[in-house]
């Protein structure tokens, strides 16, 4: 770094400035700057280091290691300074090449920067930021450029997102505040796709204020036939009477999942409706979804649907989903459940439950999609269970049979198959078990689980 110049302590016509000019051929240089002088990862340590910390209650694993801090890089640019101390302006450039962060990644950037009053309270600030292969949270970019300008209360960000040649994002935010009253307005939100275009039906603009949240017509749409269409209209209160509807059809879940560059597969097409009412404190919402074709990894169904309503602290509904033509999950009942807006300390109100839960030939690999601990799982579920009862004393009856269920237990590498059971579900929470599974050899399993808790049952097997 180095500079020259001068800058008066006061007077806001002072002419004099101050010019600073910084490069550096590895940014690594500047990482104790936000990390502190010394980094501590996690696979740099010995065993008897890791034994302290833990002895300190701080889990090793918890750190980052050495590829997550990992900082490299060049920079130039240079600032100058003006005004005086009690009126300051600053404007400048930098440029970044080949900069990394942990996984993060920035080939080439210019950034441009002013400010005029600064730390004043009629402080006016722009910047342009304009970069080429960017990697950043896991999402890639052929190029992005961003523009932001804030003056007092008020200001807006312009971005242009390029992915690929023949996909872009662009879109404009303008934010202002009125004393409590905060404004967010979309202008232009357009996602240019090599095969289809999604962009807003109009401008929109979310507010929000002590009392409540409030969406002015917001419309997401692909025109066309068998178009898509989001809309969102009305007040979500934290204090006063909710009138917001929600509308979705059409909703392409492969397509938002491309847009979020999520790495596991979704498919499936979401129709939904939503409707919020009443007062904040006794809210009453109505609501219907439809999925068809839904697909998540390997896991599929050929439709999901439900239809829902909620007052006086209770939902009551159905859902059904279905497989290969055959209706393989029913969920029908009430229970009680606390959606009013705000902090609340339970959810679950200890009312009565009143559920019941029919399958038939319901594949397990859908119930164990989201944990990783069981792999390539066949087999199926059916029967039926009624849950009665309250949360925190539930009172099931039923039957619930596995058929011929394998899987592989992946942080053993042991492959369980052939798995047979029997759940036999009473009232006083007690469920009798009757399984076999075979492995290298065969097993057997007879006897209670007491559901005393949920999460600390007790075994007599």
């Amino acid at each position: 770094v180095d500079g020259a110049g001068r800058l008066a302590t006061a007077d806001e016509g002072a002419v004099e400035k101050l010019e600073l000019r910084f490069e550096t051929d590895n940014l690594e240089g500047l990482r104790p700057l936000w990390l502190g002088p010394e980094v501590i990862a996690q696979d740099t340590l010995s065993e008897l280091s890791r034994e302290i910390l833990a002895f300190d209650g701080i889990d090793p694993d918890t750190l980052p290691t050495l590829a997550d801090v990992r900082t490299e890089g060049k920079m130039a640019g240079r600032m100058t300074l003006s005004g005086s101390l009690t009126s300051l302006a600053i404007e400048g450039e930098a440029e970044l090449e080949a900069a990394r962060y942990g996984a993060n990644l920035v080939g080439d950037a210019a950034i441009t920067f002013g400010t005029t009053g600064f730390l004043s309270s009629d402080q006016v600030f722009q910047a342009r930021i304009d970069a080429d292969s960017i990697r950043i949270l896991d999402r890639i970019f052929d190029s992005v450029s961003v523009h932001m300008d804030y003056r007092g209360s008020q200001g807006g960000v312009d971005f242009f997102l390029v992915r690929e040649e023949d996909e872009k994002y662009r879109g404009r935010l303008v934010f202002d505040q009125e004393e409590s009253l905060r404004t967010l307005h979309l202008d232009e939100l357009a996602l240019n796709f090599p095969d289809e275009r999604w962009n807003l039906g109009g401008p929109t603009s979310l507010a929000w204020d002590p009392d409540g949240l409030t969406v002015s017509d917001f419309r997401l749409i692909r025109p066309g036939v068998d178009g898509m269409r989001i809309e969102a209209e009305g007040y979500l209160p934290f204090q006063g009477e909710a009138d917001f509807t929600l509308n979705v059809q059409g909703l392409d879940l492969s397509r938002i999942a491309h847009v979020l560059q999520v790495d596991e597969r979704h498919e499936g097409v979401v129709d939904l409706n939503l409707q919020v009412t009443g007062e904040d404190s006794d809210l009453r919402m109505a609501a219907t979804v439809a999925v068809t074709d839904f697909r998540y990894e390997d896991y599929a169904l050929d439709r999901f649907s439900g239809a829902v309503e909620y007052a006086a602290r209770r939902a009551n509904g159905e859902m059904e989903a279905w497989k290969d033509s055959l209706r393989v999950l029913t969920v029908s009942g009430g229970f009680p459940l606390d959606l009013t807006f705000g902090r609340i300390d339970n959810r679950f109100p200890d009312e009565a439950i009143d559920l019941e839960v029919v399958s038939e030939l319901l594949p397990l690999s859908l119930l164990l999609a989201p944990f990783d601990t069981y792999q390539e799982v066949e087999g199926t579920l059916s029967g039926q269970v009624v849950l009665g009862g309250t949360p925190e004393r539930l009172a099931p009856t039923g039957r619930l049979t596995v058929d011929e269920v394998g899987g592989l237990l992946s942080g053993i590498g042991v492959r369980h198959r052939n798995l047979n059971a029997t759940l036999d579900w009473f009232p006083n929470r007690q469920v009798e078990v009757d399984a076999t599974v075979e492995s290298d050899g065969i097993a057997s399993v007879q006897g209670t689980i007491t559901l005393s808790t949920v999460s600390n049952p007790e075994f007599d097997l």
